[in-house]
């Protein structure tokens, strides 16, 4: 017979249900309503990874704060690893081929080396580092992993024998197990989850991200990872063993943060190398900005064009870089993760909204590039319709414009561009009054005005 209380926690759990379901009908119909209800196409659900798939860590097993010698401090993480590497070969990767739980191994093991492990004080003391790369554990209390990993307890029933190993770990499969995991926390800050989307980790265009190019890399096939579906999981899991922050911190650690990335402590003996194309990464716009970002990159093909001086929104040009400017200067406290990243929790008071300059971007992108790859983005094209009367700058005078000179003869076009440009300096202070925006959106935009 059902008590009072389960029969309420019943109907309770019955009701958040519904409403969980109305919750998504609602938006689902918003977002065909007004683009500011949609959701980043690039950012679809990434599903929580399971326990299981946690990489374990025994501190029992860690340097004693009385050992200090360099040569026994390498010998004891060198055991960690080892033993991180046999928990993931024979726990984490129950079920799976030899070939990957090979990866898993080597992966765990670099981790330890480079010391990707990080963990966040409950009780954080005031420091003027955000991070902190040391060999022996301090006296904080730790709360929380930086990363999908826990303390525990290494037996023979969790750890693969000695035999079991003897193979396992190959060196020369370092590097490439570093950049999976470190192309995973890239994919992280573009794109808010640890893999690419299920589209982008399959396109072959030139644009595609960085970890969706790293899905692609020979060094798969070369230690047997050659299904599609197996390298996604290995980077899923792995990526996600690591820290974040500490990534971050070393590969922006020149960049003066206004909002700085909470403190770390991290668990190793080694430090992460330089990349500069993962540095080179970190400096596009995160995560939530992908209409800026699109925005931008049209912006400047129309910059550099000869119909610029046509555009009559210079103004918001100038805006929409100087916005990027600003983001790139703190971009943690702009990634939809923001609250977990940085110090401070507040949330900034500014939406991906392009600076409402979408519509007239893709019309101009419509008649110009029809064939852009940047078309492939459900904000700016969707079912073979391109999307600018869906956004409210739409300028139906500017498609008029564009449609007359792009149908025009390839002979007469400049001459009707001229004949518009010249009208604009007859009739308005588009020119004279104007011209110091002009020159500052060039500047912005590095582009040399012809006219």
């Amino acid at each position: 017979m059902t008590s009072g209380n389960e029969t309420d926690k019943q109907s309770s759990s019955g009701v958040h249900a519904v409403i969980n379901v109305l919750g998504r009908q609602v938006l689902n119909h918003l977002s065909k309503v007004n683009w500011q209800f949609e959701s980043d196409p690039t950012s679809e659900h990434e599903p929580v990874l399971p326990r299981k798939f946690h990489l374990m860590l025994d501190k029992d097993y860690f340097p004693k704060s009385e050992v200090c010698e360099i040569h026994e401090l390498q010998r004891i993480w060198s055991v960690v690893a080892g033993c991180a590497a046999s928990y993931a070969y024979k726990t984490i990767g129950a079920g799976y081929s030899k070939a990957m739980k090979v990866w898993l191994a080597n992966a765990a093991s670099t981790a330890i080396i480079f010391s990707l492990i990080g963990e966040i004080p409950r009780s954080e003391e005031k420091r003027s580092e955000t991070v902190e790369s040391v060999a022996l554990p301090d006296s904080i209390s730790i709360d929380e992993a930086d990363g999908n990993w826990f303390y525990g307890t290494w037996t023979k029933q969790n750890l693969a024998s000695e035999s079991e190993m003897q193979t396992v770990i190959q060196p020369k499969m370092t590097d490439a197990c570093l950049q999976v995991m470190i192309a995973s926390v890239v994919n992280f800050y573009q794109n808010n989850r640890y893999t690419p989307p299920s589209k982008m980790s399959t396109d072959n265009n030139k644009n595609s991200s960085y970890a969706a190019r790293i899905l692609k890399n020979a060094s798969w096939s070369q230690y047997g990872i050659a299904d599609k579906s197996d390298r996604i999981k290995i980077m899923k899991i792995t990526g996600q063993w690591i820290s974040r922050i500490h990534v971050f911190n070393v590969f922006t650690c020149l960049k003066t943060l206004k909002h700085p990335l909470k403190y770390v402590r991290v668990i190793g003996m080694g430090t992460l190398p330089f990349s500069q194309e993962v540095k080179d990464q970190l400096s596009h716009l995160p995560s939530g900005w992908k209409r800026t970002e699109i925005a931008e990159a049209i912006a400047r093909k129309l910059v550099n064009s000869n119909l610029f001086h046509l555009f009559r929104d210079v103004k918001g040009l100038i805006s929409l870089r100087s916005r990027i400017d600003e983001i790139l200067q703190d971009p943690f406290y702009y990634h939809p993760d923001s609250d977990y990243l940085i110090k401070d929790p507040l949330k900034p008071n500014s939406i991906d909204d392009a600076n409402n300059l979408l519509g007239r971007l893709i019309t101009y992108l419509k008649y110009s590039e029809p064939d852009s790859e940047l078309f492939n983005s459900a904000y700016l094209k969707v079912g073979g319709r391109t999307r600018e009367k869906d956004y409210n700058d739409y300028s139906e005078n500017w498609e008029i414009l564009l449609k007359k000179i792009y149908t025009s003869d390839a002979s007469t076009r400049q001459e009707i561009i001229d004949s518009e440009v010249s009208k604009l300096k007859g009739t308005t202070n588009h020119f004279r009054n104007q011209q110091e925006l002009l020159n500052k959106c060039f500047k912005l935009y590095n582009v040399q005005s012809s006219y």
